[in-house]
This record gives C-alpha cells, structure tokens and sequence, in this order.
C-alpha cells in the first residue's frame, strides 16, 4: 500500500488555489499508484465560476458586434440554465452540499 506523503491538505489546497484559481472543497489521499508517486482526489468547487463565464459568454453571442441573427437566438438559450436541473440548479445544490446550513 503507498503511504501518504509528507505534505499538508493545506498545503495542496494553497497550492491549487494560487496557480489555478480553484476554491477547494475537499482533498483525499488516495493509496494508488507507483513507487514515489501520490494520488489524490480533489473536489474543486468551479459550478458558480463556470456559470458566470458562460453568462459572459452568452451576453457577447446576444449584445456583441459580430454575431449573425442565428447566434444572436441560439444564445437566448441562457435562460434554460435556470430552469429546474439545470447547471444553475445543480450548482445551488452541490454548494448546499458542501456547505449545509
């Protein structure tokens, strides 16, 4: 069975967070692998993040200079994130899960 290395959640949460921007929620060890490698499983909580871009994008497809009349309707299609189990949804409900009141 691999051990786990001598280096902190913290440390990996820290280290996730300032190089790629990701808010973690939970790390664990997983004893798999090769002789002096690790693994872990990280649980990075982006739904939020990943709605805000797609907004963004969406916005630029409907209101931008560029965009032909059919791209300007497809992105109307931002509504159906908010509709129930939809990605607005699930991530409403991931972060209840993460984090319950």
């Amino acid at each position: 069975m691999l051990l786990r290395p001598d280096i902190s959640d913290d440390t990996i949460i820290t280290c996730l967070r300032d190089s790629f921007g990701l808010c973690i929620a939970h790390v664990a060890f997983l004893p798999l692998g090769w002789v002096n490698n690790a693994m872990y499983r990280v649980t990075a909580y982006y739904r939020y993040e990943r709605i805000v871009v797609d907004i963004a994008e969406y916005a630029e497809q409907i209101f931008g200079m560029h965009g032909s009349v059919e791209e300007r309707q497809k992105g109307l299609g931002l509504a159906n994130q908010f509709l129930p189990n939809n990605v607005v949804d699930m991530a409403h409900r991931s972060y209840y899960k993460l984090y319950p009141h």
